[in-house]
């Protein structure tokens, strides 16, 4: 960047709790350390609350942080926020750039934006896939939500002066919807942590195992527990497999319950009779993650609306070989580093997991050519291309003309200020909107 000035690039991180259990969660606490280390000539200051804070602990000479209540995570507040009052922040604390990897654009920006796009399920194109809660007063709040969403803030956060789409086929899908944005679009692939890894140590791998009662032999699925991700076709496949394979191998299905959805599939299980062997342990902590993808027979995710696909991406560099579906972002990231599958054939699904469960070499061959795709997605790389996207910003709408203080993000005692005037905004109790981006 420019030697001449700091820029001050700001950062909403207040999607952070509500998708802790899923890829914005990880897209971000991934992706932060690696841009702040790339653009050591700017000064971050992050929008969080009381509740993520400690998620963020950096070199403070770099970054402040304006911390809010944890009211401001709900969706109401959040929306508020976002779309309303984020704009007197930035005038308040002069961004150069306002950074939204999850989240929404106010109308009005008194500087350049630049949003991540890595939620398909904005599209009308994937409404189909969309859960429906079981609650019907639930499905009248999704419904209000997507009619939020789809008529004032998709099309207020599209206009943003730089979107990054997780990949080629995300980018392609947003500007079929909005043709108009395809010229700001670009292309930043999600990155895969180093502690994702084939390194096994087969003690502390089954300490893990039992810990979480995974049975072995056993394959592997990794995703929260909602309709696009296509589950439903895994355990019918799987039920196929197991009955044409002989295998001993059960089906292990991790991921948090969204809107109930686990009900519906547990009812499947028991209406086809595999209860015995297959497995809903839930959430599991990220760092048990790499030695479950490790000892997994395979993994098998057949979502086919994927804008990305973290856990394929980290399954194959744990050495895991892996099965997707052949459409979207699995299709791209994968690539020949897997086995791609129509994810409505039943009866290939299962032929693809009968081959494998039939041939070793098929296996470790898989596993080393995932292995090899994995490596081209470190988040540096993602980290340094993002960055590149905000000096392009940058280039485009602002000519050097200062440097700015950092001690006036904060107080003498070094804690964030209180940005009171948002703060009493979300707290009034007349102010109400309907639920946004949750």
């Amino acid at each position: 960047m420019n030697a001449s000035y700091r820029p001050v690039i700001a950062v909403n991180t207040l999607s952070v709790p509500d998708a802790r259990l899923g890829g914005g969660y990880t897209y971000l606490c991934n992706l932060l350390p690696e841009m702040i280390a790339a653009a050591p000539g700017a000064q971050f200051v992050l929008l969080v609350a009381e509740a993520n804070r400690r998620l963020f602990s950096f070199d403070p000479q770099q970054v402040a942080l304006t911390t809010l209540h944890n009211n401001a995570l709900h969706g109401a507040n959040r929306t508020i926020i976002e779309h309303c009052l984020v704009s007197r922040w930035l005038r308040q604390i002069r961004a150069d750039v306002y950074f939204v990897p999850y989240g929404w654009l106010p109308r009005r920006l008194p500087c350049p934006a630049v949003w991540t796009f890595q939620n398909l399920l904005l599209l009308g194109k994937y409404q189909d896939f969309l859960t429906p809660p079981l609650a019907w007063r639930h499905r009248v709040r999704e419904w209000l939500r997507g009619w939020l969403v789809s008529r004032i803030l998709l099309p207020t956060t599209i206009n943003a002066d730089r979107i990054i789409a997780v990949s080629q086929s995300a980018k392609d899908d947003l500007s079929a919807q909005y043709p108009q944005c395809r010229e700001r679009i670009c292309v930043v692939h999600e990155g895969v942590g180093a502690q994702f890894n084939d390194t096994t140590d087969e003690a502390a791998d089954a300490v893990v195992l039992s810990r979480l009662r995974i049975p072995v032999p056993y394959y592997l699925s990794v995703s929260t527990l909602m309709k696009h991700k296509n589950h439903e076709s895994l355990i019918r496949a799987f039920v196929r497999f197991k009955s044409i394979s002989g295998t001993t191998a059960a089906l292990v299905i991790i991921g948090a319950d969204w809107g109930g959805y686990r009900k519906r599939l547990q009812r499947l299980v028991g209406h086809l009779q595999a209860q015995q062997y297959i497995h809903f342990p839930g959430h599991v902590d990220p760092a048990d993650l790499p030695a479950v993808y490790r000892n997994a027979r395979s993994f098998v995710l057949l979502s086919p609306c994927e804008s990305f696909g973290l856990p394929a991406a980290e399954a194959m560099a744990c050495g895991c070989p892996t099965v997707v579906a052949d459409v979207g972002g699995l299709a791209e990231v994968v690539a020949g580093g897997g086995s791609q599958v129509n994810p409505g054939d039943i009866a290939g699904v299962a032929d693809v997991l009968l081959r494998l469960e039939h041939s070793p070499t098929q296996r470790s061959a898989l596993a080393r050519t995932g292995k090899a795709r994995a490596t081209q997605f470190p988040w540096k790389v993602a980290a340094q291309k993002t960055v590149a996207v905000f000096e392009q910003v940058l280039n485009l709408s602002i000519s050097p003309r200062r440097t700015t203080d950092f001690g006036e993000f904060l107080n003498t005692a070094g804690h964030p200020t209180p940005m009171t005037s948002i703060n009493e905004s979300i707290n009034h109790p007349e102010m109400t909107v309907p639920a946004g981006n949750s």
